[in-house]
């Protein structure tokens, strides 16, 4: 059920950037200069240039990005941007859609539920191993390749940093086991890599958009494979707080508006920084939005043909270079107009190096 939350947090990631991230609405001038910082950390910097209308990113990256390397390293460089910061808000966002859907319901004879409710008792497990807690952490991510982006404003000479490896936040689960998994859907920004084949898991009419998702589970198995590169600061707990479980078992219409201001409280909370205007206003729909797929999956009953374990894919720009694997008519279906667009800039620069050998 948690592949649920998954498809929605590369939902949320877009309608924010939509909103006017300033690398994606300027030209990039000249090529990222990566440096190390004071703290030792890595940061690629970004030189930002004139205004650029958005469509652009997708008709023509030549013009958003003059100079860009190649097509796959220009959509590389946009799904970065695209999906940079906001973990906190999209994390709350699932952990409360995931208590209101599976855990205000009960199995006690004659208990009420609210009309909104289906009469299920579905919970979280791994494999047959209960979930005992799930909730959120607070901490860092660090090791080889994990790096900050910053944009450097050429007109205005000012630089603004953006997602920040020692401010970041993931979602844990606890078996009752004791066993503790992170899942962690923030990680592309600073470092891209592995992302998930969804399409067993998303709607059928998000199937195209939402195919491969970034994604990073940390269970027993990884914990035995892969060095660990997260540092917890901070862990809390949203399915035992008492305050949003009571919240949600009023009835809908009374508690959407007041709910707006636990939850920013909440996120307040975790981070001990005064949440935005801008997460005060999106908090309340994306829960709405996450609740209203976690509901439908459990009516049609949708997860019971998940796959047991998830399909991960290292490099989701191996899928759209030459010999690619099977199943490449779905994959394309993601890279929609930029797969013509990649075509032609690659025999635009065949014929470029051809030219300049006749030349020579």
């Amino acid at each position: 059920m948690w592949s649920s939350g998954i498809t929605r947090c590369q939902q949320f990631h877009n309608s924010v950037a939509l909103e006017g991230h300033a690398a994606l609405n300027h030209v990039l001038v000249g090529l990222p200069k990566q440096i190390r910082q004071a703290d030792g950390t890595s940061c690629t910097v970004i030189s930002l240039g004139d205004p650029v209308a958005f469509d652009e990113l997708v008709k023509k990256p030549e013009a958003w990005w003059p100079r860009f390397t190649s097509a796959i390293d220009a959509r590389r460089l946009r799904d970065r941007i695209t999906r940079e910061g906001n973990t906190l808000l999209v994390n709350t966002a699932i952990c409360i859609a995931l208590l209101a859907e599976l855990y205000t319901t009960t199995s006690e004879a004659g208990a009420k539920r609210q009309d909104w409710q289906f009469h299920h008792r579905t919970r979280l497990t791994v494999g047959s191993c209960p979930i005992a807690d799930f909730g959120i952490m607070a901490g860092s991510v660090s090791g080889p390749g994990i790096g900050q982006l910053a944009y450097y404003d050429t007109l205005a000479k000012s630089t603004t940093y953006g997602q920040d490896p020692n401010d970041h936040y993931w979602i844990y689960f606890t078996t009752i086991r004791g066993e503790v998994l992170y899942l962690d859907c923030g990680l592309y920004s600073l470092s891209p890599g592995s992302v998930l084949k969804a399409d067993p898991y998303v709607a059928d009419h998000l199937t195209e958009r939402f195919t491969l998702i970034p994604a990073f589970l940390r269970d027993s198995v990884a914990r035995k494979t892969m060095t660990n590169i997260h540092t917890e600061r901070s862990r809390t707990s949203v399915l035992k707080n008492a305050g949003i479980l009571e919240a949600l078992m009023r009835k809908q219409r009374e508690f959407e508006k007041e709910n707006g201001e636990l939850y920013s409280q909440f996120m307040q909370s975790i981070s001990g920084k005064e949440t935005s205007a801008r997460d005060k206003r999106l908090v309340t729909p994306f829960v709405q939005v996450t609740r209203a797929q976690i509901r439908a999956n459990l009516l049609n009953e949708r997860w019971k043909a998940y796959p047991p374990e998830p399909t991960l894919v290292s490099d989701v720009y191996d899928l759209i270079r030459p010999s690619p694997p099977s199943g490449v008519k779905q994959v394309n279906a993601v890279f929609a107009g930029w797969q013509s667009e990649l075509k032609k800039i690659e025999e635009k620069e065949a014929r470029a190096r051809g030219a300049a050998t006749k030349h020579h």
